[in-house]
């Protein structure tokens, strides 16, 4: 999808009642049921490994949601697998969608969303930034708000956006210092992707630059949360849609 460039300082007005100069810190989000869309096998450890454990630790229910993948399916598929046995992630949907071509399914993928939004009725929905510079995390956000009206009956979430290839405007800091080597040894199995780039480093240093920032002082991970009704108003004032 293409951002319609002419909306963008609408958008900075929409996002100014999110944003505060201090960002608050959470020392976890509220939530027991837990449901994380991964554009890939990898994203949601990336982009909030060190906070999903924390859902782990305190007993939450975590469910994640991979939307596409590559021909080498079979090997992410099992480093997907180790790293969400690290981190506590209890159960693992994999939908086998075309990578970079999300948005050719986007009714399809929405019908499959909304039939797990029933099944699974998240308190708390993580999925990537609706601006992150990547075709299938904007696909990601439009397969998700679509989904919404879809459901049976409503539902009361929290939508907490993550940050990956671009860094976003956070609302809300988790300070993750006591997590930080437990994500980094769930980032280490993806090993068929390190080889490519190293997102372990990427990763960890832009969780230290949230922490030096905040009061985490140490590593923390940035998010925009939103109720699903503001989320799908801001999304509205950029896309159009």
């Amino acid at each position: 999808m293409r951002v319609k460039w002419m909306n963008v300082l609408r958008f900075y007005e929409y996002i100014q009642p999110y944003l505060k100069v201090s960002k608050p810190i959470e020392e976890k989000p509220v939530g027991k049921s837990v449901l994380v869309l991964s554009p890939h096998i990898d994203d949601d450890i990336l982009g909030a490994g060190g906070t999903l454990y924390k859902h782990h630790l305190d007993g939450d229910k975590i469910v994640s949601i991979y939307l596409a993948s590559l021909n080498d399916k079979d090997i992410r598929q099992k480093e997907g697998e180790r790293a969400a046995e690290i981190i506590g992630i209890d159960e693992l949907i994999f939908l086998d969608y075309e990578i970079k071509k999300l948005d050719l399914s986007t009714k399809e993928i929405s019908r499959q969303i909304a039939d797990l939004l029933d099944r699974y009725e998240p308190d708390i929905v993580y999925l990537p930034f609706f601006l992150d510079n990547h075709n299938d995390h904007i696909s990601t956000n439009k397969i998700f708000l679509s989904s919404l009206p879809l459901i049976s009956k409503p539902l009361s979430i929290s939508i907490y956006a993550y940050e990956i290839w671009s860094t976003l405007f956070p609302n809300v800091l988790v300070d993750i210092t006591d997590q930080i080597e437990v994500k980094k040894q769930a980032i280490l199995e993806y090993k068929s992707q390190l080889l490519a780039n190293n997102y372990l480093e990427a990763i960890i240093g832009l969780n230290r630059y949230r922490g030096i920032l905040s009061k985490a002082n140490g590593y923390a991970e940035g998010f925009f949360r939103s109720t699903s009704d503001g989320y799908s108003n801001l999304w509205r004032s950029i896309y159009g849609t």
